[in-house]
């Protein structure tokens, strides 16, 4: 039930992976597996966030967070799924701590590659660009990068090129902005939608400022 969730969710299919989800859940509270329990949740957790229904996936990923309590990875990634919430609803203060919590967890550089903390890394960018911190958030845009080239994350590796070609539109940097989003429109082989659509809102931005 859990894999039909992600299967549903890469289909776009809401509906369909919250009927999963809950079966997922019902299954794994049955079966009393913790950590069945913890991914049910934590999957409905950001199920919900992708619906923008913020209440109920905060819920979903606090009881996740409190079934295994630890400092692993598979934590870290609800951490940041609520860190992007926390951002998406312009609290600001809450989303710094709670990257803050997970970067103490990070031990070495092969930690920094795991998937949630690469990902936490991007969280981090945004939250720069969002406190208006440009050069701030550039720079950790191209430690993103690093890492998403070492990991040979391509998806991730689009998605802090939006970010970089943004916070250049802010510099007033367009030429830079152009090149860099070229990379990601021509360089990506079969973007997702909302990646070629956010990379089309970029240049239509910034020829509205040029």
């Amino acid at each position: 039930e859990n894999t039909q969730i992600a299967i549903a969710l890469l289909r776009s299919d809401l509906e369909a992976a919250l009927q999963h989800g809950r079966r997922a859940l019902e299954i794994a509270e049955v079966s009393g597996a913790a950590s069945s329990l913890r991914a049910s949740l934590g999957n409905l957790g950001t199920l919900y966030t992708l619906r923008a229904d913020f209440d109920h996936a905060v819920e979903y990923l606090q009881r996740s967070l409190a079934v295994i309590p630890s400092r692993s990875s598979n934590n870290n990634a609800n951490l940041d799924t609520l860190a992007r919430i926390r951002l998406y609803q312009d609290r600001l203060v809450e989303c710094d701590a709670l990257l803050n919590e997970i970067e103490m967890t990070i031990r070495d550089d092969a930690d920094r590659l795991l998937f949630a903390h690469r990902y936490a890394a991007l969280t981090r960018t945004q939250l720069l660009a969002r406190q208006n911190r440009v050069m701030e958030a550039l720079v950790q845009a191209d430690v993103v990068q690093a890492l998403s080239q070492r990991a040979d994350d391509k998806l991730l590796s689009r998605m802090v090129l939006l970010v970089k070609a943004e916070l250049m539109l802010r510099a007033n940097r367009f030429d830079e902005s152009v090149a860099t989003l070229r990379d990601v429109v021509l360089g990506g082989d079969g973007n997702a939608p909302d990646v070629y659509a956010q990379a089309e809102g970029i240049i239509a931005c910034g020829f509205a400022a040029s």
